[in-house]
Order: structure tokens, then sequence, then C-alpha cells
């Protein structure tokens, strides 16, 4: 039970860093590169050779609930986790959204003392409701 708990721990600070990777990557693109004014209903938004810098920061997640099969039954009261130094780097990566082809290449994001808090995080074994979303987003 113990190895579970401890398992389910680090798969969620895994999918919150890579989360968080992903999340910086596309508020990137919101960055014009130098020199190129942003296009107008553009149908390719490029992010090339861009470093960038999260410093000092704590981002934190609370009361949260993840259901879904095969996922561990367990609760996290409360666990902290510090990076003090890491750097990622992507070489490519093509992603489309709504019709548009977001490229990456040779982007490096760096992380200098970010904490993540987890607080009161449920995880459950089950299938999701997912008559909330399909309401929210009809």
């Amino acid at each position: 039970m113990i190895r579970t708990a401890l398992r389910s721990i680090s798969v969620i600070a895994g999918l919150v860093i890579v989360a968080m990777v992903i999340g910086i990557v596309l508020i990137g693109f919101s960055i014009p590169a130098a020199g190129e004014p942003p296009a107008e209903g553009a149908d390719e938004v490029k992010l090339i050779d861009e470093t960038l810098v999260i410093e000092d920061a704590v981002f934190a997640w609370e009361h949260v609930s993840v259901v879904g099969p095969g996922v561990p039954d367990t609760h996290i009261d409360r666990n902290a986790y510090l990076i003090e130094n890491a750097e990622f780097r992507i070489y490519g990566l093509h992603l489309t959204w709504d019709d548009t082809v977001y490229t990456v290449c040779d982007v490096t994001i760096k992380f200098d003392n970010i904490g993540f808090v987890l607080e009161d995080i449920t995880l459950k074994d089950g299938n999701p409701d997912v008559s909330r979303c399909e309401a929210n987003c009809a």
C-alpha cells in the first residue's frame, strides 16, 4: 500500500511537471520571434531558438480529484517538491490545434527554485463522470 501511494505521488509530480512544460511552451507561442510581426489568421505559429526562464515561483494544486481506470485509490494530504535547477530542451515538436500548426524547434526551458505544492489530492479507480464536461462544451 505504501509502495502504491509513493508510485501515485511520483506519477502526479511527473504529470504536474509535464503539464507545466506544455503550458509554458503554449504560452511561449504568444511571444513573437525577434523581427517577426505576429501573423493575422496564421495557419502556422513558430517558436524557434528561444530560451524561457521560470524562477522563484510556487505552483499549487489544491482540492483536486482524479478519477480514471487503473488509477490507484489514494489521497495526498500535503506534499511539497522543489526544483532547484532544471533544464528541458525541445528539439522539435508539432502540435495542431483548431487547424493551426504550432511548431517548436530548439527551445530551452529553464527552472530555478520552483516549488510544487500538492494539497488535498484524491486519486480513485473508476470511470469519470464526464456529464459536466459535456454540458459545458455543448
